[in-house]
C-alpha cells in the first residue's frame, strides 16, 4: 500500500492530466471494461447494498431487488467484510451459480443466482426529434463495433435520417476497436488513420463494404 501510494504521488507530482497510476485492482477493472464483458451476475453493489441491476441478467431474473443488503455469500457471513471483499467472493466463484442471502426490510431472503458472461455496454443511443439519431460512445471496448452496428440498425429501422455521434467523456480504449467502428461509417478505400514511424508513415484504409449515407 505504501509503494502504491508513493508511485501515485510521484506521478501526480508531474502535473500531467493523462499520466496516472493504476494499481492491480484498478488495472483489472479497466481490462474488464475494455474486454466488453465480465463474469458475474449483473448488478452494482455499494457498501453491500444493491444499487443497480442490469435487465436481462441472472440478478434481474433471480428476484433480487435494488436496496437489498447482502449479508451472506454461499453461506459465508459477509456483514463484517468490505464491499470489495464481497464482490470478489461473488466474481471469484468457480461454479455456475452463487447463493446470496440478503436483508430486505425485516426479511432475510436467500436467492440462487446464475453466474454468466455479462456484456458491458459502451454506448447510449436514442432517437431525437426530426428523425435525428443520437449515439454516445463511452469507450472503445473490444465489442464497441458490434454494439454500434446493432444501435445503427435499430435507429435506421426507426427512420433515422441524420446522426449525432457524441464522444465527450470517451475514455479511449483499443485502436483496433476505433478502426472497426469507423469502418461502419466510411466508404471502402477511405483513410481511417495513419501511424508515423521513424522510417515511414503507414496508412490504414477502410476495407469493408459497410458505410452510411446519412449526414453525421
Amino acid at each position: 500500500a505504501m509503494i502504491d501510494s508513493a508511485v501515485d504521488g510521484m506521478l501526480d507530482y508531474l502535473g500531467e492530466d493523462y499520466t496516472t497510476y493504476l494499481d492491480q485492482d484498478a488495472t483489472s477493472e479497466l481490462e474488464e471494461r475494455l474486454a466488453g464483458s465480465y463474469r458475474g451476475i449483473g448488478m452494482t453493489v455499494g457498501d453491500k447494498v444493491i444499487l443497480e441491476i442490469t435487465s436481462g441478467t441472472p440478478a434481474a431474473e433471480s428476484g433480487l431487488q435494488v436496496g437489498d443488503t447482502i449479508t451472506g455469500v454461499d453461506g459465508v457471513d459477509v456483514t463484517q467484510m468490505s464491499n470489495e471483499e464481497v464482490t470478489d467472493l461473488i466474481k471469484g466463484n468457480k461454479n455456475d451459480s452463487v447463493s446470496l442471502t440478503v436483508l430486505r426490510g425485516e426479511e432475510i431472503l436467500t436467492f440462487n443466482v446464475g453466474i454468466e458472461t455479462i456484456p458491458i455496454s459502451a454506448i447510449n443511443y436514442k432517437m431525437l426529434e426530426n428523425n435525428i439519431g443520437y449515439l454516445q460512445m463511452e469507450m472503445f471496448s473490444a465489442t464497441l463495433d458490434e454494439q454500434v452496428a446493432s444501435a445503427l440498425a435499430d435507429l435506421e429501422n426507426q427512420g433515422m435520417q441524420k446522426l449525432i455521434i457524441d464522444l465527450r467523456g470517451n475514455t479511449g480504449g483499443y485502436l483496433e476497436s476505433a478502426e472497426a467502428t469507423s469502418s461502419l461509417f466510411l466508404e471502402k478505400g477511405k483513410l481511417i488513420y495513419s501511424l508515423e514511424g521513424k522510417e515511414a508513415t503507414t496508412q490504414y484504409f477502410d476495407e469493408t463494404d459497410e458505410h452510411t449515407n446519412y449526414p453525421i
